[in-house]
C-alpha cells in the first residue's frame, strides 16, 4: 500500500513538473525545483493553479503552493504523504 502511494506521488510530481514548465516556459526543470526560483510570481503561481485544476480536478490554494513550491513537495500534499510545508 505504502508503494503504491509512493508510485501515485511520484506521478503527480511528474504531471506537476510538466505543468511547471509549461506556465514557466521552461523544459529544464527537475521534480525538486522550486517554482519561484525557476522564474515563477504570483500571477504564474496563479496561472498554474488554474491549470492544475483544469487538467488534474485538483485545486491547490496559493498559499499550499508557496509552502511547496517544488514538484515533489505539492504532489506530496496533494497526495496525502507528507504535512503541508513539511515535504
Amino acid at each position: 500500500v505504502v508503494e503504491a502511494a509512493a508510485e501515485a506521488s511520484w506521478a503527480l510530481a511528474g504531471r506537476i513538473l510538466a505543468h511547471f514548465g509549461e506556465v514557466l516556459d521552461r523544459a529544464d526543470l527537475t521534480v525538486d525545483d522550486d517554482f519561484f526560483d525557476a522564474g515563477g510570481h504570483s500571477l504564474l503561481a496563479v496561472r498554474f493553479t488554474n491549470l492544475l485544476r483544469a487538467r488534474e480536478g485538483r485545486r491547490v490554494a496559493l498559499r499550499q503552493l508557496f509552502a511547496n513550491s517544488t514538484p515533489r513537495a505539492l504532489a506530496a500534499v496533494l497526495e496525502g504523504t507528507a504535512a503541508e510545508g513539511q515535504a
